[in-house]
């Protein structure tokens, strides 16, 4: 099985394409923090994870966008389509093409894998938290 931590797009570059990295599938900073607190037998605790720095491919927003069903295909099916981007000498973008001539080049034209369906796989996130009560043993069977 062969195992690649590099998401590669062929650039074409004098008709001999060439892989170009986009990103890395492994993340470069993994970390978390945990605490407790406690207060007059009160008790919270909780774990706090993050990681940073790594890159996913979605496949499925790429077959989406191939066959017209994702939102964003939506924009310049009656008038056009204007991609982001600049001209060779450095101009804002303006030329309109279809939506159909866009979205092909991006999806299956000359680059593979476009860098529209490469995102950020960094995360914060919350793990765990807990609370609890001490109740003490005189309040909790008085006998009196």
């Amino acid at each position: 099985m062969l195992v690649c931590n590099k998401l590669l797009a062929l650039a074409p570059q004098d008709h001999n394409p060439v892989p170009v990295p986009l990103g890395s599938g492994i993340h470069k900073t993994t970390g978390g923090f945990h605490n407790e607190f406690s207060y007059l037998g009160i008790n919270l605790t909780f774990l706090i994870d993050f990681k940073y720095g790594a890159k996913i491919y979605s496949g499925n927003n790429l077959l989406s966008y191939t066959n017209g069903q994702h939102i964003n295909t939506l924009e310049g099916r009656e008038a056009g389509f204007i991609g982001k981007g600049v001209t060779e000498d450095d101009k804002e973008n303006a030329t309109t093409v279809g939506p159909q001539d866009y979205f092909y080049q991006i999806t299956k034209g000359d680059y593979k894998i476009g860098e529209e369906f490469v995102y950020d796989a960094s995360f914060i996130k919350l793990n765990a938290m807990n609370g609890g009560d001490k109740i003490t043993s005189r309040i909790w069977w008085d006998s009196e």
